[in-house]
């Protein structure tokens, strides 16, 4: 087993909305299964983020499959949702890879 696939992940993608007719309509969800593995972000890490994002519950992913900003990840063992922040495409590299900066995601209430 790789170093990058060891936790079954959830992605959930959304393309892109647009107007109909002068209304909104949300683009179409795609749920994407894949494994990767997650790890403490560095200092260095933390502080390229924005100031408000720097104490929430920030953590990196690897994994093989392609990563992209604002990506819905859950983590089968454990329920959480994290938001993908920012991604780091190392598919020229060996193992080819992708690295991505996540943070969890803040619920709603009402």
């Amino acid at each position: 087993m790789s170093l990058m696939d060891k936790h079954s992940i959830a992605i959930e993608r959304y393309a892109v909305g647009r107007y109909v007719d002068g209304y909104y309509v949300a683009g179409e969800k795609t749920e994407i299964t894949a494994k990767g593995n997650m790890h403490p972000v560095t200092g260095n890490e933390l502080l390229q983020l924005p100031e408000g994002d720097r104490e929430k519950d920030v953590q990196k992913i690897y994994s093989i499959t392609e990563l992209k900003n604002d990506d819905l990840i859950t983590f089968n063992a454990t329920s959480i949702k994290y938001v993908v922040l920012r991604t780091l495409n190392n598919s020229l590299n060996s193992p080819p890879h992708y690295k991505a900066i996540i943070v969890r995601k803040q619920y709603e209430q009402g």
